[in-house]
């Protein structure tokens, strides 16, 4: 990854910036679109909770600890998943050749089944009064995690 990032900041190209400076937060409210190999599910909630369209290129069959279907079917529908180098080249030769159409198809995908499943925070900045939520619920009044998850998830 560090060969590809100096190879892209040489080659100078004028739609691509490198910054491996900033914080990622910085890095993704300034991107259109956000291109990442990364196995780290936070990664995937930042650019997903940033309302930004997310290219991934990550193999799950690879990955030590297998992805629950039902994970893999959700992050499947919230982003555009590669999940082999060729369907990564083939996405990036499309953007290349077809970038607005392709990044309005991007922009599209219906993301909000997955920031309902998996995102504390959804943009709201109410993370830490769900989180009370939950605890006062679950903790406070004796009620079961299951009772909890019943009343409040939607698990179609």
């Amino acid at each position: 990854i560090e060969g590809t990032t100096r190879w892209l900041d040489q080659a100078n190209l004028k739609s691509i910036r490198i910054d491996a400076t900033q914080p990622l937060e910085k890095l993704i409210k300034k991107s259109d679109i956000v291109i990442t190999d990364t196995s780290s599910g936070t990664t995937w909630n930042e650019v997903i909770v940033a309302n930004k369209p997310m290219i991934l290129y990550f193999d799950d069959l690879q990955w030590p600890v297998p992805l629950l279907p039902h994970m893999v079917t959700d992050l499947d529908n919230a982003c555009h998943w590669c999940k082999s180098s060729e369907s990564l080249v083939a996405s990036s030769q499309r953007l290349v050749e077809d970038g607005a159409v392709f990044l309005r198809e991007l922009q599209r995908i219906n993301t909000k089944a997955f920031k309902r499943k998996y995102i504390l925070d959804r943009g709201a900045g109410q993370c830490v009064d769900r989180a009370i939520t939950f605890l006062n619920e679950v903790c406070r009044h004796g009620k079961s995690v299951k009772e909890w998850e019943g009343a409040v998830c939607d698990h179609s």
